[in-house]
């Protein structure tokens, strides 16, 4: 399909809407839209948006609503994803009736969720494939493929329930186990959620928890040694609490400084 017909795919989930927000950097997706009839606002850095976003040293984006009212919010930037997502919220947010005030508050309580799959290597002992933000049929087939293709010889996966219609749940985890199982071998399966719990029984050698915090207590770093790890699953089943535990080593003392809590209480006494 070509770059028009995807784009006009992706509109029709858009149809029952009242108003999509979109950033007005890319003038022909606008214009496609227009032939539509979708009714939506932009916002961005540029002129002829409806709404002006644009980023000011240090650390502030500026945003100019219509009759000239101005707005200006601290925030650290990592990327021109953020401002762009950031944008959005806002515009979404004040159309919304959330009071401006209040916004500026609201980002001092933000944490930043990484949204990409990650390649952790500060354990030498173990490399970790984190990609605990979101799980869907597709995305766990593009992480086994991703596995695949590393050449460590020791492969172990780690994964959770995903969130799916009652109608199709059953169906599409026994699947993607069977997948699993296939590619990487039962014995380096290790399932969370009770989806999978129920299903583990069909694969004798895979171990599988009914949560989280059962993985954690019955957790062996030993197990894991020498291994790439794939960590994969939704958010909800919070699979990130296990990276601790493949990240350091065992019997050893740490200090971790958290840049993100440092830089949060720096804020909140400044606005005091």
């Amino acid at each position: 399909p070509s770059k028009k017909d995807k784009l006009h795919e992706k509109l029709k989930l858009f149809q029952g809407c009242k108003k999509v927000f979109v950033t007005a950097d890319d003038e022909w997706v606008i214009g496609e839209m227009e032939a539509t009839g979708l009714e939506f606002e932009t916002i961005g850095d540029n002129e002829t948006a409806d709404v002006r976003s644009f980023y000011m040293e240090p650390d502030t984006l500026v945003l100019m609503y219509e009759y000239e009212e101005h707005q200006m919010l601290d925030f650290v930037f990592y990327s021109d994803a953020d401002l762009e997502n950031l944008s959005l919220a806002l515009l979404a947010a004040d159309r919304f009736w959330v009071l401006r005030r209040d916004l500026q508050e609201a980002l001092n309580e933000l944490d930043r969720v990484d949204m990409r799959t990650q390649i952790l290597t500060d354990n030498p002992e173990i490399v970790v494939l984190n990609d605990t933000y979101s799980a869907d049929r597709t995305s766990v087939q593009n992480a086994f493929t991703l596995v695949e293709r590393f050449g460590k010889d020791k492969k172990a996966i780690i994964l959770s329930d995903l969130v799916l219609p009652e109608n199709e749940r059953a169906a599409v985890h026994r699947d993607l186990l069977n997948q699993a199982v296939t590619r990487f071998g039962a014995a380096n399966i290790f399932l969370i959620g009770p989806q999978f719990h129920a299903l583990a029984g069909e694969h004798p050698e895979v171990t599988a928890f009914p949560d989280v915090n059962a993985f954690i207590d019955q957790f062996s770093y030993d197990r894991f040694r020498d291994h790439l790890v794939l960590l994969k699953g939704s958010r909800r089943f919070k699979l990130e609490q296990i990276l601790p535990h493949l990240s350091l080593r065992p019997r050893t003392t740490h200090l971790r400084i958290s840049l993100d809590d440092l830089e949060h209480n720096y804020r909140q006494v400044r606005n005091l």
